[in-house]
């Protein structure tokens, strides 16, 4: 074996992972050695598990680690499982380049307990579904006003912790991130992401004396997501979250996409938007024939917004007859 890199090496031990396997690189008087170590054997694709797993399977009690990482996945993975790598002393993570003068150290153990377990638990879970590099984010969301409506709510946080968990989510956490979504677009009343992205409609396109007439700049992008749509990306959160909720095991929790909001076609995966018809088949099915009576009313505005849209119908209905 080539002893080029022994002054790299030094005194120091280099692991280097290929495809499931690692492998141990020592210099052992003079002499480059290279062992496989079956201990950190593990199914993790993905370094920022991987990372992790590497820390809880190696012997490092009492020691202090330091992950050297740009990629906020790998702090969200950290905080998410601190708890199971207890052993180890203070966790920190290197971020920024020295030479552009932003190198910098987050102490990720005084941040996990400052945040609490309640909501370091929920954290893979939130980042996932808020958009990362296997779910998209909602449009022009961001994470900031989300994380607020997160710290503010013990029954949002209980339900992230769940995600990942098992295979199946229960009726009770797709219940609770369906009115997450709703407080985050502003509609705290609101427990139907359906009926919010209604609501939302009319608040911003309100139909005046022309009906159509702020239609035609409508951009459905800004609206909540329809449940079906919804549905899906909490199948995508489930699959990476027991991932990332495992990353000190030597295996994922799931192994098969195809069940968790993508399809498989040509060697690739692609993602699930919904299920069903993109468009209705009829305009029949899409009718409301009593706005007033379909909805309860939250507030004066709703409330105004339904009274406008009944006038609106009875006029409609004027006008064909005076036709």
């Amino acid at each position: 074996m080539s002893t080029d890199y022994l002054p790299v090496i030094g005194s120091k031990t280099l692991y280097v992972t290929l495809d499931m396997e690692c492998y141990v690189f020592t210099n052992v008087n003079g002499s480059l050695q290279c062992n496989k170590d079956s201990t950190l054997t593990c199914m993790h694709e993905e370094a920022d598990s991987r990372m992790l797993f590497h820390i809880a399977a190696t012997n490092l009690s009492e020691r202090n680690i330091v992950v050297r990482s740009i990629d906020t996945d790998v702090l969200i993975i950290l905080l998410g499982n601190l708890h199971k790598i207890s052993c180890v002393g203070n966790v920190w993570m290197e971020v920024g380049i020295q030479s552009q003068n932003n190198l910098r150290y987050i102490d990720v153990s005084a941040l996990a307990r400052q945040l609490g377990p309640s909501l370091c638990s929920a954290l893979p879970a939130f980042h996932c579904f808020t958009g990362c590099d296997y779910t998209a984010a909602f449009f022009r969301m961001g994470k900031i006003r989300p994380l607020k409506v997160l710290e503010d709510n013990s029954e949002f946080q209980e339900s992230f912790s769940n995600f990942g968990r098992h295979q199946d989510m229960n009726d009770e956490d797709t219940t609770t991130i369906e009115k997450f979504v709703c407080s985050i677009y502003g509609l705290c009343h609101l427990t139907s992401v359906n009926e919010a992205r209604y609501r939302k409609f009319l608040k911003v396109y309100k139909p005046n004396s022309n009906p159509f007439g702020k239609i035609k700049g409508a951009d459905g992008s800004a609206l909540p997501p329809c449940k079906s749509v919804l549905l899906q990306k909490m199948l995508r959160t489930n699959y990476i979250s027991g991932i990332w909720n495992n990353a000190t095991a030597s295996e994922p929790a799931f192994t098969k996409p195809e069940e968790f909001g993508w399809v498989l076609g040509d060697h690739r995966y692609s993602l699930k938007w919904f299920d069903g018809d993109q468009v209705p088949k009829s305009l029949d099915s899409i009718l409301i024939n009593d706005l007033g009576t379909e909805r309860d009313v939250d507030s004066d505005d709703d409330n105004e917004t339904d009274v406008q849209t009944r006038r609106i119908d009875e006029e409609t209905d004027e006008d064909e007859l005076d036709e």
